[in-house]
Protein backbone atom coordinates (compact mmCIF):
# COMPACT_ATOMS: atom_id res chain seq x y z
CA UNK A 1 0.00 0.00 0.00
CA UNK A 2 3.05 2.27 0.01
CA UNK A 3 3.30 5.15 -2.50
CA UNK A 4 -0.35 4.80 -3.59
CA UNK A 5 -1.99 8.16 -4.45
CA UNK A 6 -4.93 9.20 -2.24
CA UNK A 7 -7.44 8.75 -5.07
CA UNK A 8 -6.38 5.09 -5.44
CA UNK A 9 -6.92 4.57 -1.70
CA UNK A 10 -10.50 5.61 -2.29
CA UNK A 11 -10.97 2.76 -4.69
CA UNK A 12 -9.42 0.24 -2.30
CA UNK A 13 -10.94 1.34 1.00
CA UNK A 14 -14.28 2.63 -0.27
CA UNK A 15 -15.70 0.49 -3.06
CA UNK A 16 -18.76 2.71 -3.37
CA UNK A 17 -19.93 5.32 -5.85
CA UNK A 18 -18.59 8.86 -5.63
CA UNK A 19 -22.02 10.08 -4.63
CA UNK A 20 -21.99 7.70 -1.67
CA UNK A 21 -18.59 9.03 -0.66
CA UNK A 22 -19.85 12.57 -0.59
CA UNK A 23 -22.84 11.56 1.51
CA UNK A 24 -20.45 10.01 4.00
CA UNK A 25 -18.26 13.10 3.74
CA UNK A 26 -21.10 15.43 4.69
CA UNK A 27 -21.83 13.19 7.66
CA UNK A 28 -18.23 13.47 8.77
CA UNK A 29 -18.28 17.24 8.32
CA UNK A 30 -21.16 17.47 10.72
CA UNK A 31 -18.97 15.60 13.17
CA UNK A 32 -16.09 18.03 12.75
CA UNK A 33 -14.24 16.16 9.95
CA UNK A 34 -12.40 17.79 6.99
CA UNK A 35 -12.49 17.07 3.22
CA UNK A 36 -9.28 16.51 1.22
CA UNK A 37 -9.28 17.90 -2.33
CA UNK A 38 -7.55 16.93 -5.55
CA UNK A 39 -6.25 19.57 -7.94
CA UNK A 40 -6.19 18.72 -11.66
CA UNK A 41 -2.62 18.28 -12.88
CA UNK A 42 -0.65 18.27 -16.09
CA UNK A 43 0.90 14.99 -17.22
CA UNK A 44 1.69 13.05 -20.39
CA UNK A 45 -1.17 10.63 -21.01
CA UNK A 46 -1.19 7.60 -23.31
CA UNK A 47 -4.41 5.73 -24.14
CA UNK A 48 -3.90 2.12 -25.10
CA UNK A 49 -5.82 -0.99 -26.13
CA UNK A 50 -4.65 -4.18 -24.46
CA UNK A 51 -4.02 -7.34 -26.46
CA UNK A 52 -2.33 -10.65 -25.76
CA UNK A 53 -0.76 -13.11 -28.12
CA UNK A 54 2.29 -15.07 -29.15
CA UNK A 55 5.49 -14.71 -31.15
CA UNK A 56 5.62 -16.48 -34.54
CA UNK A 57 7.88 -16.52 -37.61
CA UNK A 58 6.93 -14.06 -40.34
CA UNK A 59 6.49 -17.05 -42.68
CA UNK A 60 5.97 -20.68 -41.78
CA UNK A 61 4.74 -23.88 -43.37
CA UNK A 62 4.21 -27.52 -42.54
CA UNK A 63 6.16 -30.18 -44.40
CA UNK A 64 3.54 -32.52 -45.89
CA UNK A 65 4.21 -36.04 -47.19
CA UNK A 66 3.17 -36.38 -50.83
CA UNK A 67 3.69 -40.16 -50.81
CA UNK A 68 2.91 -43.02 -48.45
CA UNK A 69 5.72 -45.02 -46.86
CA UNK A 70 8.18 -45.25 -43.99
CA UNK A 71 10.27 -42.34 -42.76
CA UNK A 72 13.67 -43.92 -43.26
CA UNK A 73 15.86 -40.79 -43.11
CA UNK A 74 15.64 -37.73 -40.81
CA UNK A 75 18.41 -35.33 -41.80
CA UNK A 76 17.62 -32.45 -39.41
CA UNK A 77 16.83 -31.82 -35.75
CA UNK A 78 14.50 -29.35 -34.06
CA UNK A 79 16.21 -25.97 -33.82
CA UNK A 80 18.47 -26.53 -36.84
CA UNK A 81 18.91 -23.73 -39.36
CA UNK A 82 18.18 -24.82 -42.92
CA UNK A 83 18.93 -23.60 -46.44
CA UNK A 84 16.78 -23.69 -49.59
CA UNK A 85 16.77 -27.07 -51.37
CA UNK A 86 18.34 -28.81 -48.36
CA UNK A 87 17.28 -32.46 -47.91
CA UNK A 88 15.20 -32.84 -44.74
CA UNK A 89 13.50 -36.25 -44.85
CA UNK A 90 13.32 -39.37 -47.00
CA UNK A 91 10.26 -41.62 -47.28
CA UNK A 92 10.64 -45.11 -48.71
CA UNK A 93 7.90 -47.34 -50.15
CA UNK A 94 7.78 -51.20 -50.23
CA UNK A 95 7.32 -51.44 -54.03
CA UNK A 96 8.73 -48.11 -55.13
CA UNK A 97 12.24 -49.38 -55.91
CA UNK A 98 10.93 -52.36 -57.88
CA UNK A 99 8.56 -50.14 -59.88
CA UNK A 100 11.39 -47.74 -60.65
CA UNK A 101 13.67 -50.52 -61.91
CA UNK A 102 10.88 -52.04 -64.00
CA UNK A 103 10.05 -48.68 -65.53
CA UNK A 104 13.71 -48.12 -66.44
CA UNK A 105 13.94 -51.54 -68.19
CA UNK A 106 10.72 -50.96 -70.13
CA UNK A 107 11.97 -47.55 -71.26
CA UNK A 108 15.25 -49.09 -72.39
CA UNK A 109 13.37 -51.74 -74.42
CA UNK A 110 11.09 -49.13 -75.94
CA UNK A 111 14.12 -47.03 -76.89
CA UNK A 112 15.54 -50.03 -78.78
CA UNK A 113 12.24 -50.82 -80.51
CA UNK A 114 11.96 -47.23 -81.69
CA UNK A 115 15.29 -47.33 -83.57
CA UNK A 116 15.34 -47.77 -87.38
CA UNK A 117 17.24 -51.03 -87.04
CA UNK A 118 14.80 -52.57 -84.58
CA UNK A 119 14.29 -56.28 -85.48
CA UNK A 120 10.55 -56.09 -86.18
CA UNK A 121 10.87 -52.90 -88.20
CA UNK A 122 13.93 -54.21 -90.05
CA UNK A 123 12.11 -57.40 -91.02
CA UNK A 124 9.17 -55.45 -92.45
CA UNK A 125 11.47 -53.15 -94.39
CA UNK A 126 13.25 -56.18 -95.93
CA UNK A 127 9.88 -57.60 -97.02
CA UNK A 128 8.96 -54.20 -98.43
CA UNK A 129 12.21 -54.05 -100.44
CA UNK A 130 11.58 -57.52 -101.88
CA UNK A 131 8.01 -56.62 -102.76
CA UNK A 132 9.19 -53.40 -104.38
CA UNK A 133 11.62 -55.37 -106.54
CA UNK A 134 8.88 -57.82 -107.57
CA UNK A 135 6.57 -54.90 -108.52
CA UNK A 136 9.33 -53.40 -110.66
CA UNK A 137 9.95 -56.69 -112.49
CA UNK A 138 6.24 -57.32 -113.03
CA UNK A 139 5.83 -53.78 -114.32
CA UNK A 140 8.54 -54.39 -116.93
CA UNK A 141 6.87 -57.63 -118.04
CA UNK A 142 3.46 -55.98 -118.22
CA UNK A 143 4.82 -53.15 -120.39
CA UNK A 144 6.48 -55.69 -122.70
CA UNK A 145 3.35 -57.85 -123.00
CA UNK A 146 1.02 -55.00 -124.06
CA UNK A 147 2.32 -54.66 -127.70
CA UNK A 148 2.63 -58.44 -127.99
CA UNK A 149 -1.02 -58.82 -127.10
CA UNK A 150 -1.99 -56.20 -129.67
CA UNK A 151 -0.14 -58.02 -132.46
CA UNK A 152 -1.54 -61.36 -131.34
CA UNK A 153 1.88 -62.72 -130.44
CA UNK A 154 0.42 -63.68 -127.05
CA UNK A 155 -3.10 -64.32 -125.97
CA UNK A 156 -5.10 -61.59 -124.23
CA UNK A 157 -5.54 -63.98 -121.33
CA UNK A 158 -1.80 -63.97 -120.73
CA UNK A 159 -1.78 -60.16 -120.60
CA UNK A 160 -4.69 -60.23 -118.16
CA UNK A 161 -2.78 -62.68 -115.95
CA UNK A 162 0.32 -60.46 -115.92
CA UNK A 163 -1.87 -57.42 -115.13
CA UNK A 164 -3.48 -59.26 -112.20
CA UNK A 165 -0.09 -60.31 -110.84
CA UNK A 166 1.12 -56.68 -111.04
CA UNK A 167 -1.96 -55.37 -109.20
CA UNK A 168 -1.56 -58.06 -106.53
CA UNK A 169 2.11 -57.11 -106.05
CA UNK A 170 1.24 -53.45 -105.75
CA UNK A 171 -1.41 -54.19 -103.11
CA UNK A 172 1.08 -56.28 -101.16
CA UNK A 173 3.63 -53.46 -101.39
CA UNK A 174 1.09 -50.97 -100.12
CA UNK A 175 0.13 -53.32 -97.28
CA UNK A 176 3.79 -53.64 -96.24
CA UNK A 177 4.16 -49.83 -96.28
CA UNK A 178 1.13 -49.56 -93.99
CA UNK A 179 2.60 -52.19 -91.67
CA UNK A 180 5.89 -50.30 -91.50
CA UNK A 181 4.04 -47.07 -90.66
CA UNK A 182 1.93 -48.85 -88.05
CA UNK A 183 5.02 -50.44 -86.49
CA UNK A 184 6.78 -47.06 -86.33
CA UNK A 185 3.71 -45.48 -84.72
CA UNK A 186 3.41 -48.35 -82.24
CA UNK A 187 7.09 -48.13 -81.34
CA UNK A 188 6.76 -44.40 -80.79
CA UNK A 189 3.62 -44.83 -78.68
CA UNK A 190 5.22 -47.60 -76.63
CA UNK A 191 8.24 -45.40 -76.09
CA UNK A 192 6.11 -42.45 -74.95
CA UNK A 193 4.18 -44.65 -72.53
CA UNK A 194 7.39 -46.20 -71.18
CA UNK A 195 8.97 -42.77 -70.77
CA UNK A 196 5.92 -41.38 -68.96
CA UNK A 197 5.88 -44.39 -66.64
CA UNK A 198 9.59 -43.95 -65.98
CA UNK A 199 9.24 -40.22 -65.32
CA UNK A 200 6.28 -40.86 -63.03
CA UNK A 201 8.26 -43.47 -61.14
CA UNK A 202 11.22 -41.13 -60.93
CA UNK A 203 8.95 -38.31 -59.73
CA UNK A 204 7.43 -40.58 -57.09
CA UNK A 205 10.90 -41.44 -55.83
CA UNK A 206 11.86 -37.79 -55.78
CA UNK A 207 8.64 -36.93 -53.91
CA UNK A 208 9.84 -39.30 -51.22
CA UNK A 209 12.86 -37.01 -50.76
CA UNK A 210 11.61 -33.87 -49.01
CA UNK A 211 13.63 -30.66 -49.31
CA UNK A 212 13.32 -27.21 -47.79
CA UNK A 213 11.85 -24.43 -49.92
CA UNK A 214 13.21 -21.55 -47.81
CA UNK A 215 16.01 -20.42 -45.57
CA UNK A 216 14.85 -20.74 -42.00
CA UNK A 217 14.57 -23.03 -39.02
CA UNK A 218 13.10 -26.38 -38.00
CA UNK A 219 10.70 -25.54 -35.17
CA UNK A 220 9.07 -28.92 -34.63
CA UNK A 221 9.27 -32.50 -36.00
CA UNK A 222 6.12 -34.61 -35.63
CA UNK A 223 7.52 -38.00 -36.74
CA UNK A 224 10.45 -40.21 -35.81
CA UNK A 225 12.65 -42.33 -38.04
CA UNK A 226 10.85 -45.58 -38.89
CA UNK A 227 7.33 -44.16 -38.44
CA UNK A 228 4.79 -44.92 -41.14
CA UNK A 229 3.68 -41.77 -42.93
CA UNK A 230 0.43 -41.36 -44.84
CA UNK A 231 0.09 -39.20 -47.90
CA UNK A 232 -0.73 -35.56 -47.00
CA UNK A 233 0.28 -36.13 -43.37
CA UNK A 234 2.37 -33.35 -41.69
CA UNK A 235 5.94 -34.29 -40.80
CA UNK A 236 7.48 -31.06 -39.49
CA UNK A 237 6.96 -27.33 -38.94
CA UNK A 238 9.41 -24.96 -40.62
CA UNK A 239 9.59 -21.19 -40.57
CA UNK A 240 11.64 -18.09 -41.10
CA UNK A 241 13.97 -17.27 -38.20
CA UNK A 242 14.28 -13.61 -39.16
CA UNK A 243 11.77 -10.81 -38.57
CA UNK A 244 9.23 -12.57 -36.31
CA UNK A 245 5.72 -11.19 -35.92
CA UNK A 246 3.51 -10.75 -32.89
CA UNK A 247 0.16 -12.44 -33.51
CA UNK A 248 -2.27 -10.64 -31.20
CA UNK A 249 -5.81 -11.32 -30.05
CA UNK A 250 -7.78 -8.08 -29.65
CA UNK A 251 -11.20 -7.71 -28.06
CA UNK A 252 -14.08 -7.12 -30.46
CA UNK A 253 -15.09 -3.95 -28.60
CA UNK A 254 -11.75 -2.30 -29.43
CA UNK A 255 -11.86 -2.95 -33.18
CA UNK A 256 -12.92 0.59 -34.12
CA UNK A 257 -9.97 2.08 -32.21
CA UNK A 258 -7.19 0.16 -33.93
CA UNK A 259 -5.81 0.77 -37.41
CA UNK A 260 -2.74 -0.09 -39.45
CA UNK A 261 0.49 1.69 -38.53
CA UNK A 262 -0.29 2.33 -34.85
CA UNK A 263 2.60 1.96 -32.42
CA UNK A 264 2.59 -1.01 -30.02
CA UNK A 265 4.55 -1.62 -26.82
CA UNK A 266 5.16 -5.34 -26.31
CA UNK A 267 6.43 -7.29 -23.32
CA UNK A 268 7.38 -10.97 -23.61
CA UNK A 269 7.27 -13.35 -20.68
CA UNK A 270 10.80 -14.48 -21.59
CA UNK A 271 12.09 -10.88 -21.16
CA UNK A 272 9.75 -9.33 -18.58
CA UNK A 273 12.01 -6.32 -17.95
CA UNK A 274 12.41 -5.37 -21.60
CA UNK A 275 9.92 -3.56 -23.81
CA UNK A 276 9.82 -4.05 -27.59
CA UNK A 277 8.35 -1.54 -30.03
CA UNK A 278 6.19 -2.74 -32.92
CA UNK A 279 3.53 -1.41 -35.31
CA UNK A 280 0.15 -2.76 -36.39
CA UNK A 281 0.80 -4.49 -39.72
CA UNK A 282 -2.47 -6.27 -40.51
CA UNK A 283 -5.96 -6.54 -39.00
CA UNK A 284 -7.81 -9.70 -40.01
CA UNK A 285 -11.53 -9.26 -40.79
CA UNK A 286 -12.69 -12.59 -39.36
CA UNK A 287 -14.17 -12.63 -35.85
CA UNK A 288 -13.15 -15.49 -33.57
CA UNK A 289 -16.60 -16.21 -32.17
CA UNK A 290 -15.33 -18.44 -29.39
CA UNK A 291 -13.15 -15.65 -27.95
CA UNK A 292 -15.05 -12.65 -29.39
CA UNK A 293 -11.77 -11.31 -30.68
CA UNK A 294 -9.96 -10.30 -33.86
CA UNK A 295 -6.47 -11.25 -34.94
CA UNK A 296 -3.92 -8.46 -35.34
CA UNK A 297 -0.37 -8.99 -36.67
CA UNK A 298 2.39 -6.64 -35.54
CA UNK A 299 5.89 -6.13 -36.93
CA UNK A 300 8.77 -5.34 -34.61
CA UNK A 301 10.99 -2.32 -35.13
CA UNK A 302 13.79 -4.27 -33.44
CA UNK A 303 13.10 -7.99 -33.19
CA UNK A 304 13.64 -10.03 -30.00
CA UNK A 305 17.19 -11.40 -29.77
CA UNK A 306 16.32 -15.10 -30.24
CA UNK A 307 14.07 -16.64 -32.88
CA UNK A 308 11.66 -18.80 -30.88
CA UNK A 309 8.19 -20.08 -31.72
CA UNK A 310 5.04 -19.35 -29.72
CA UNK A 311 6.44 -17.17 -26.90
CA UNK A 312 3.70 -15.55 -24.79
CA UNK A 313 3.46 -11.78 -24.96
CA UNK A 314 1.33 -8.84 -23.86
CA UNK A 315 0.80 -5.76 -25.98
CA UNK A 316 -0.45 -2.21 -25.51
CA UNK A 317 -1.62 -0.67 -28.77
CA UNK A 318 -1.24 3.11 -28.48
CA UNK A 319 -4.52 4.72 -29.53
CA UNK A 320 -3.89 8.30 -28.48
CA UNK A 321 -1.02 10.29 -26.96
CA UNK A 322 -1.74 13.53 -25.11
CA UNK A 323 1.39 15.33 -23.87
CA UNK A 324 0.93 17.79 -21.01
CA UNK A 325 -2.74 16.92 -20.70
CA UNK A 326 -5.03 18.25 -17.94
CA UNK A 327 -5.77 15.07 -15.95
CA UNK A 328 -7.89 13.86 -13.06
CA UNK A 329 -8.28 10.36 -11.60
CA UNK A 330 -10.78 8.19 -13.46
CA UNK A 331 -12.38 7.32 -10.14
CA UNK A 332 -13.67 10.91 -9.81
CA UNK A 333 -15.63 10.84 -13.07
CA UNK A 334 -19.36 10.26 -12.48
CA UNK A 335 -21.82 8.65 -14.91
CA UNK A 336 -22.63 11.05 -17.73
CA UNK A 337 -19.05 12.43 -17.76
CA UNK A 338 -19.40 14.83 -14.85
CA UNK A 339 -17.43 15.59 -11.66
CA UNK A 340 -18.04 17.28 -8.32
CA UNK A 341 -16.12 20.58 -8.05
CA UNK A 342 -15.76 23.00 -5.14
CA UNK A 343 -16.53 26.54 -6.29
CA UNK A 344 -17.41 29.53 -4.14
CA UNK A 345 -17.47 27.31 -1.04
CA UNK A 346 -20.10 25.07 -2.68
CA UNK A 347 -19.78 21.63 -4.24
CA UNK A 348 -21.42 21.46 -7.64
CA UNK A 349 -21.66 18.89 -10.42
CA UNK A 350 -19.92 19.96 -13.63
CA UNK A 351 -20.04 18.27 -17.04
CA UNK A 352 -16.63 17.62 -18.63
CA UNK A 353 -15.39 16.61 -22.05
CA UNK A 354 -13.07 13.63 -21.82
CA UNK A 355 -10.00 12.99 -23.97
CA UNK A 356 -7.47 10.17 -23.68
CA UNK A 357 -7.63 7.70 -20.79
CA UNK A 358 -5.30 5.18 -19.23
CA UNK A 359 -5.95 2.79 -16.36
CA UNK A 360 -5.67 5.57 -13.75
CA UNK A 361 -6.15 9.01 -15.30
CA UNK A 362 -8.64 10.75 -17.61
CA UNK A 363 -7.75 13.73 -19.77
CA UNK A 364 -10.20 16.64 -19.40
CA UNK A 365 -10.56 18.73 -22.55
CA UNK A 366 -13.11 21.16 -21.11
CA UNK A 367 -15.35 21.71 -18.08
CA UNK A 368 -12.81 22.27 -15.29
CA UNK A 369 -9.72 24.41 -14.71
CA UNK A 370 -6.30 23.66 -13.34
CA UNK A 371 -7.21 25.68 -10.25
CA UNK A 372 -10.40 23.76 -9.48
CA UNK A 373 -10.68 21.52 -6.43
CA UNK A 374 -12.30 18.07 -6.58
CA UNK A 375 -13.28 16.48 -3.24
CA UNK A 376 -11.50 13.20 -2.56
CA UNK A 377 -11.80 11.92 0.99
CA UNK A 378 -12.74 12.98 4.51
CA UNK A 379 -9.86 13.32 6.98
CA UNK A 380 -10.10 13.80 10.76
Amino acid sequence: MKNIPPFLKIQINYPYSIIGIFIISYGFISCGKKIEYFHPERRDLIEVVYASGNLFPASEYKVIASVTGYLDQVEVNEGDSIQPNQILFSISGPNRKYESETAALLLEQAEADKQLNAPQLLQLKEKYAAAQLKVNNDSINWIRYIPLAKTGAIAQAELDRITLVLETDRLELKGLANQIQAQENKSKTDWLQARNRYLQSKSTNEEGIIKSILKGKVYEIYKQKGDFVHQNEPIALLGDEQDPIARLSMDEADLNKVHQGQKILITLDAWPDKQFVAVVDKIYPRLNKAEQSFRVDAKFEIAPPIGLYGLNLEANIIIKESPNALCIPRSLVLPGDSVIVKRDHDQIKVHIQKGAEDLIYTEVLSGILLTDELPLIVKP
